[in-house]
C-alpha cells in the first residue's frame, strides 16, 4: 500500500510538471505570436518596447535586442532577464500594485506619442474607442524609466479609480507612450490595436479642424461597460484568429528565407559553372 501511494505521489507531481511545463509554452507561444502581430500591424519600435505575462513568481518578457519579427518562443525571457532595462522596471511595478493585471504592453507608436503629448489627454469620439472610456490612467514623464527608484509611483499610477469611478487598464505616459494591461496577452494585445486606432482618430479629428459631434456621456458609459467582458471582452473572438495570422506570417517568412537560400546557391553555382568565381 506504501509503494501504491507513493506511486499515485509520483505520477501526480509528474502530472503537475508536464501541465507547468504546457501552460509556460502555451504562454511563450501567445507572447511570440503578440510580438509577430505588434511588427505586422506597424506598431513595434524596432527592438524597443515590450509585452509580458505573469508566469511563476515573475513574468515572461520581450528579450530586448530583437526586432518583433525575430522574436520566437525560445527567445522570451523570465523577468529581470530583459536586456531592455525598461521593461523590467515598467513591469515590475505594474505587477506588484495590480494583482488583477496577467499581461502587460507597452507601445510608443506615432499616434499614441501624439496624443501622450496633448494636454486633453486621449478621448473618445466613436464606437472603437469607447473601451477606453473612463479607464485610462495617466503619468507625468520622469525621464527614461531606467530607475528602479521610479517604481513605486510608477506603480500608484495605476491604482485607485479613475475620474469616472473605474478601475483603468491602460496608462497613458505623457510625452513619452502607454503601458496597456489585460488578463491575458490577447486581451492586452487587442487593447493596444485599439489604442492605437484611438489615437489616430483622435490626431486626425484634431487635423480636420471641423465640429466635432460628441456622444451623450450616458452612452459612452454604457457601451463602455458592455466592452468590459462578456461578448465584447477584448481579444474574446480576435485572438484565435490573430494567431492564425501569425503562424501564417511565420511559415511565409520561412518559406522565403528557403527561397532566398535556394535563389542565394542557385546564383552561386551558374557563377561557378561559367567560371566567374573569384576565389581570390
Amino acid at each position: 500500500r506504501a509503494a501504491t501511494r507513493h506511486y499515485a505521489s509520483a505520477m501526480a507531481d509528474l502530472s503537475a510538471v508536464e501541465s507547468d511545463a504546457a501552460e509556460e509554452a502555451r504562454l511563450r507561444q501567445d507572447l511570440a505570436d503578440a510580438h509577430q502581430l505588434t511588427a505586422i500591424y506597424g506598431m513595434d519600435d524596432l527592438v524597443w518596447n515590450h509585452i509580458s505575462h505573469r508566469w511563476r513568481d515573475g513574468f515572461l518578457i520581450t528579450p530586448g535586442k530583437m526586432m518583433y519579427e525575430e522574436v520566437g518562443p525560445d527567445d522570451i525571457v523570465f523577468s529581470g532577464d530583459s536586456e531592455n532595462p525598461t521593461a523590467n522596471i515598467i513591469h515590475e511595478a505594474l505587477y506588484a500594485k495590480r494583482p488583477d493585471v496577467n499581461s502587460i504592453m507597452h507601445i510608443h507608436t506615432r499616434n499614441v506619442l501624439a496624443v501622450s503629448c496633448l494636454e486633453e489627454g486621449l478621448k473618445c469620439y466613436a464606437q472603437d474607442t469607447v473601451p477606453f472610456y473612463g479607464r485610462v490612467n495617466y503619468y507625468d514623464w520622469d525621464g527614461v524609466s531606467d530607475d528602479y527608484n521610479e517604481q513605486e509611483a510608477l506603480g500608484n499610477s495605476m491604482t485607485g479609480l479613475t475620474a469616472e469611478g473605474y478601475t483603468a487598464h491602460t496608462l497613458m505616459m505623457r510625452n513619452h507612450g502607454a503601458t496597456i494591461t489585460g488578463r491575458s496577452v490577447g486581451e492586452a494585445w487587442v487593447r493596444s490595436y485599439y489604442l492605437d486606432k484611438t489615437a489616430k482618430l483622435q490626431m486626425d479629428l484634431l487635423k480636420s479642424g471641423a465640429k466635432i459631434n460628441m456622444p451623450s456621456a450616458e452612452v459612452m458609459q454604457q457601451t463602455a461597460d458592455a466592452f468590459d467582458s462578456g461578448d465584447f471582452a477584448a481579444g474574446l473572438h480576435e485572438w484565435a484568429a490573430l494567431k492564425r495570422l501569425a503562424a501564417a506570417a511565420g511559415l511565409r517568412s520561412c518559406e522565403q528565407r528557403r527561397t532566398w537560400r535556394w535563389a542565394a546557391v542557385h546564383r552561386r553555382t551558374r557563377t561557378h559553372a561559367r567560371g566567374d568565381l573569384n576565389l581570390g
